[in-house]
């Protein structure tokens, strides 16, 4: 049987490391949207270069032909930058969720111990308790029972006393 103070203090342990791996998580998260918040400003970049583009086409302007090609390339390539981060930054908070889960159920689990610790101490008192009162009214009905002995036997001692007083008397009268 572990000494609730030890888990306690296992307790505290894991709800610490808990608390540290779910920071870590949130901050995974946090660089996730941010990967995500650039990979969504490369992809307008690139969809306005392209309206640009377009639209100078159209209106035959040279330099705004340029400018929207310019910034169409310019999305493509931020994009193609930030693919890989973006999907390493998936990946790292895969790890951080499965981490932290794994903390959590490791708390839990010294959660559970220690409600099962103290669930059979009270089963424990529960037993003394009861046994204290079993021995208090065993007690109690084995020394009826000796003074129900006592009176009968004194009832039969005095029964017989008078039995044989009488049968002396009897004796004693027969003998005049």
């Amino acid at each position: 049987m572990a000494r609730p103070e030890v888990l306690r203090r296992v307790l505290r342990l894991r709800e610490l490391q808990e608390e540290q791996s779910r920071l870590m998580l949130e901050a995974a998260a946090a660089e996730r949207m941010r990967m995500e918040r650039v990979m969504e400003s490369a992809v307008q970049l690139q969809v306005s270069g392209r309206r640009s583009f377009l639209s100078a086409v159209l209106a035959a302007d040279g330099p705004g032909r340029v400018g929207g090609n310019f910034d169409q390339q310019q999305g493509g390539s931020l994009k193609e930058q930030i693919a890989p981060q973006l999907a390493a930054a998936e990946i790292k908070v895969g790890q951080q969720r499965a981490e932290f889960l794994s903390r959590r159920t490791e708390r839990r689990q010294v959660v559970i111990l220690i409600e099962n610790e103290q669930a059979l101490a009270d089963t424990a008192i529960e037993r003394r308790t009861q046994q204290i009162l079993d021995d208090w009214y065993g007690r109690r009905a084995q020394k009826e029972m000796q003074r129900r002995d006592a009176v009968t036997r004194a009832r039969s001692i005095s029964k017989s006393t008078t039995e044989s007083e009488s049968a002396t008397k009897g004796d004693s009268t027969s003998l005049l």
